[in-house]
């Protein structure tokens, strides 16, 4: 079956039942991704099926920007348990000494700005540039892409890219050799 055609399948099916609404969802999303990835013209993938798509994923972003508003309310809540000044700077000090591993980095948490960490992976594409004499030079430009956060001081967790995005995080940023981000 053709990409295509389990689209024209998949959109049928959105009208069904609360379930298959969520598994369309979940394929529209891939969907879009994978359009994206090839360099595809999105509207005319989806052509005329194309509000139906804008629908489902207006109604997945509504879903996943309620739970991580709920998540954050909760987390400064958690946060508002710290009633000494001292005693927070101790934790965030903690916090921020921890060690990371390849596939992480630090960051600042949305909810209470202390820094937790995220989660995801790297990426690096070739660049080709002119150097000194009209030679060229290939150099890497690495980037780390986030998939989760967790901080250890309000315990805010945020368990995929789409939580991490609607939390106001970038999802995605220059690599260095340190794995710190914006601290």
């Amino acid at each position: 079956m053709s990409l295509a055609g389990m689209r024209d399948g998949t959109v049928h099916a959105a009208a069904d039942a609360e379930v298959a609404t969520r598994i369309v969802v979940a394929f529209v999303k891939h969907v879009d991704a994978l359009v994206a990835d090839l360099r595809r013209d999105r509207g005319r993938f989806w052509g005329t099926r194309r509000p139906v798509a804008d629908a489902l994923s207006a109604r997945a972003r509504d879903t996943v920007t309620h739970a991580v508003q709920v998540k954050l309310a909760s987390a400064r809540a958690n946060f508002q348990r710290y009633r000494e000044p001292l005693v927070v700077q101790a934790l965030q000090q903690a916090a921020a000494s921890q060690p990371v591993g390849q596939d992480q980095a630090h960051a600042e948490c949305p909810a209470c700005g202390s820094v937790g960490t995220v989660t995801g992976f790297h990426s690096a594409d070739s660049a080709w540039s002119d150097g000194p004499g009209g030679a060229r030079e290939m150099g890497l430009d690495a980037e780390f892409t986030a998939e989760s956060f967790a901080c250890p001081i309000c315990g805010l967790r945020l368990r995929s890219s789409a939580e991490v995005e609607a939390a106001g995080m970038p999802l995605s940023w220059a690599a260095g050799c340190d794995n710190d981000h914006e601290l």
